[in-house]
């Protein structure tokens, strides 16, 4: 029954996309799944896999998110479409178990002869919430267990004691120095000062007997248990219980999962154990960036819905007049950037090879420091006009009246956060996740946008070589190479990838243009692209 239910969805879910302008031919172009097996599943006479159903399911999101909100999809397309993602989602939650999806993850990465040595470690440990591979267009999210099993933190035995002598030497080397000593070394004083305060010394234990190891006896104190506790995880006799493991970590201000067992300690690490004050700024720093990028796509959202709104046209153009560099198409990643290099460019040390490996810091490097905090002052008064309680409203009023309960869940959530001055964790997750990439996406158009575009490719067209190919119905003969090639870069450019709702939106900017402006222009687009939806015309130019 199940297997019959699915065929069923795929042959609606098809025939829903076929009303709307989207063949079989182009579904199968843009998923990379054969017109073959989609006439297979139609006809029940097999059932996609699901790598396949994976890929459906993402395309009915792209298909949604292409559509721009100023042109929504009349509901009896739209709604069939979401009914089709949310069943499919539902039977990919019964498909893949956790070994399934991490086979699918080593799978994809099988030609890197390391992947699985370097995977295997974030799998075991749950430090991959949700993948995404960008070659196929096709993800899942990743649902972890709240503690790691005790079999997988054993394998990683080799691993804990390795890193267990390493704190032991790292303690017994610096317990012997004092604070003129890190001073000396060129700590600043109140790092050296927090260090030694944090590290055991052999006179703060009672003992008659010389101390061979004060780290040794440190731990035994603090953890509660024997001396030859301590020397059998040394030597890898014995592994710690999860409340030593957990009382470890907690000693040495350490957190995650994976922390004694995923990865090597270095010396700066070492450091930063007796360091609390650094490893907060570290954090800090951390948080910060999770923030601003959770802040930069609610400004993207803002200025996607919200750019006819007085204020926040007045932001995005203040915003864009701020810029010293423009270095992205987008104003607002620009921004973003902007303000993090020049925050970032003071903390380097300013020499050649800074510039060689920080090529973007360069421009603001040379800028002195009252300039520089000027710009960042100036910056942070645009950043606090972003998120104000004015544009929270004006999103949530676009959202009630025009976003699919997804975008009003993604919208949501960035709002929750953000008022908390918190950020998505992992922030791939906002391009990747289909409650955030419904609501924002960098192919998504704006009406300026379309209006633009509309522009443009009506200008194209006057040029006397378009003119004139056009005007002998698409002919190619006669003309050079280079004539050809300049007309298939135009060509490339007037199909928008293909995208039938993108187009649509154009054809509807044109048809308004011709309303109120003369010639001949707009008229020519509306005929392109009513052509280009015969095969015939397809096949002459791009088949001749």
């Amino acid at each position: 029954m199940k297997i019959k239910t699915i065929n069923q969805q795929i042959d609606d879910f098809l025939n829903n996309l076929s009303k709307m302008g989207i063949t079989t031919r182009m579904i199968s172009e843009d998923t990379g799944v054969s017109t073959h097996s989609l006439s297979n599943w139609r006809q029940g006479k097999s059932t996609p896999n699901q790598i396949n159903l994976l890929k459906l399911s993402n395309y009915s999101l792209t298909i949604l998110s292409q559509y721009n909100l100023d042109f929504p999809l009349k509901k009896e397309l739209r709604e069939p479409i979401v009914k089709f993602r949310k069943y499919v989602e539902e039977i990919l939650r019964e498909m893949p178990k956790k070994n399934d999806k991490e086979n699918i993850i080593i799978s994809d990465h099988q030609a890197n002869k390391n992947a699985e040595e370097i995977l295997k470690p974030i799998l075991d440990f749950q430090n991959l919430d949700f993948y995404f591979n960008i070659d196929k267009d096709e993800g899942f999210s990743l649902d972890h267990k709240n503690i790691i099993d005790r079999k997988v933190e054993k394998q990683y035995r080799e691993n804990f004691v390795k890193n267990f002598n390493l704190l032991i030497r790292f303690v017994d080397k610096n317990s012997q120095n004092d604070v003129e000593d890190f001073t000396f070394e060129g700590w600043k004083e109140e790092h050296a000062k927090e260090f030694y305060s944090n590290l055991p010394h052999d006179e703060d234990y009672d003992v008659k007997e010389k101390i061979s190891s004060v780290a040794e006896l440190w731990l035994s104190k603090k953890l509660n248990v024997s001396k030859t506790q301590i020397l059998n995880w040394r030597k890898g006799k014995d592994f710690p219980s999860d409340d030593n493991l957990l009382n470890l970590k907690k000693l040495l201000r350490i957190e995650g999962q994976g922390a004694f067992l995923m990865y090597e300690f270095g010396e700066e690490q070492l450091k930063g154990m007796f360091l609390p004050s650094l490893r907060n700024t570290a954090n800090k720093r951390v948080q910060d960036y999770h923030y601003y990028k959770t802040l930069e796509f609610f400004t993207n959202v803002l200025f996607l819905y919200g750019y006819e709104n007085p204020t926040v046209k007045e932001l995005k153009e203040d915003m864009e007049g701020s810029l010293i560099e423009e270095n992205y198409e987008n104003v607002v990643l620009s921004f973003f950037e902007e303000y993090n290099n020049m925050k970032v460019s003071r903390d380097f040390t300013v020499d050649e090879d800074t510039i060689i490996h920080n090529p973007e810091l360069a421009p603001y490097i040379s800028m002195d420091d009252t300039h520089i905090n000027y710009v960042i002052r100036k910056n942070e008064e645009l950043l606090n006009r972003i998120f104000t309680k004015e544009n929270v409203r004006l999103l949530i009023e676009i959202g009630e009246k025009r976003f699919l309960n997804e975008q009003k869940e993604g919208l949501y959530e960035i709002i929750s956060l953000l008022e908390k001055r918190e950020g998505i964790r992992n922030t791939a997750v906002l391009n990747l996740a289909p409650k955030f990439r419904l609501l924002y996406s960098p192919d998504q158009h704006t009406s300026e946008q379309i209006d633009i575009l509309t522009d443009q490719l009506a200008a194209y067209l006057q040029q006397p070589l378009i003119k004139r190919w056009f005007d002998l119905e698409y002919s190619f003969e006669g003309l050079t190479d280079n004539e050809e090639n300049e007309i298939m870069e135009f060509m490339r450019y007037a199909m928008l990838n293909n995208n039938q709702e993108l187009r649509k939106k154009v054809t509807e900017c044109a048809v308004k243009k011709l309303e109120y402006e003369q010639g001949f222009q707009y008229s020519d687009l509306l005929i392109l692209f009513d052509d280009l939806s015969e095969p015939t015309v397809i096949k002459k130019i791009f088949r001749r």
